[in-house]
């Protein structure tokens, strides 16, 4: 069977593109706490995150420390703010909308629930 080269080096990009790490990793997400572009790496590990990272009852500094995604932001709030009881981080984009991952504590400060946002 004979493939055009355009055809092949689309399906060689493709299988390319696709290769990317869904797991967890904390450096990568470090170093993409924002949303400037739909290319966040954030977007492909937030379910490996949801499913392996986050446990109802974690307490918030057990998440900010398996995190450290948000250490200029949360110094900022135990200097001037009221308790943290909702956390949102930046995980990408869908078609025109940013996403979140959103972190509900309870008054424990603990994780309550947890799911993705668009906003």
């Amino acid at each position: 069977m004979y493939f055009p080269k355009q055809l092949f080096i689309l399906l060689a990009c493709f299988l390319i593109g696709c290769s990317h790490s869904s797991s967890f990793n904390r450096e990568v997400w470090v170093d993409n706490p924002d949303i400037k572009n739909t290319s966040n790496p954030r977007a492909r590990m937030v379910q490996d995150v949801m499913k392996n990272h986050l446990k109802t009852g974690m307490s918030r500094m057990t998440v900010l420390n398996s995190a450290k995604a948000m250490v200029a932001i949360n110094n900022f709030y135990k200097m001037y703010a009221k308790p943290v009881i909702i956390l949102r981080y930046p995980i990408g984009w869908s078609t025109i909308d940013p996403n979140f991952l959103i972190i509900k504590l309870n008054g424990k400060r603990q994780v309550e629930e947890y799911w993705i946002e668009q906003g």
